[in-house]
């Protein structure tokens, strides 16, 4: 059995060539994170790519239901939704004054929140005001949901990026 450094080491290289992929795709513009329960593993695959401090703006790790709601603005009737994924990525944007923000919100382990299964996690993506979100599902324990919702997140918005790069380029011809 892999020990927890053999996992995150495991999924820290893919992690981390995916926020290099999304640094890319930012363009001059600025980036911020609202993270539940991946607790900061989002902003730190930011972080460590080369020449953060032109372009990442910073994090608000909200973990606690009243940091959602008092610093990030969320007042969806449960912090266990795509709803408030989507406001922790508004309230990301606004508090940290970021053209992109990422955020993730869910359940990693224990038992079901809100009726929300383990393993649940949201996942909200917002560029220059273009807010989406998608639900996700991932096995295994706590350390292993997280690692994967880090990777997803980031994945999300590399997607969201590259699709609006897209577009703009169609824009263009």
């Amino acid at each position: 059995m892999a020990t927890h450094d053999e996992r995150h080491a495991a999924t820290l290289g893919d992690t981390a060539e995916i926020a290099m992929a999304v640094v890319d795709h930012l363009r001059g513009r600025s980036i911020g994170c609202a993270e539940s329960l991946t607790a900061g593993r989002i902003a730190s695959a930011i972080a460590c790519v080369e020449g953060a401090a032109e372009f990442f703006r910073g994090s608000v790790v909200s973990y606690h239901e009243s940091v959602k709601r008092k610093v990030l603005g969320v007042n969806a009737p449960t912090v266990f939704s795509l709803v408030a994924a989507e406001q922790m990525a508004r309230g990301a944007t606004r508090v940290l004054e970021a053209d992109v923000a990422v955020a993730t919100t869910g359940v990693a382990g224990g038992t079901p929140e809100d009726g929300v299964p383990v393993g649940t996690v949201f996942i909200a993506t917002s560029v220059e005001g273009d807010v989406r979100s998608r639900p996700h599902h991932f096995d295994g324990d706590p350390e292993a949901v997280c690692a994967a919702a880090t990777k997803q997140a980031l994945t999300d918005l590399l997607e969201v990026l590259a699709s609006r790069m897209e577009v703009a380029g169609a824009d263009q011809r």
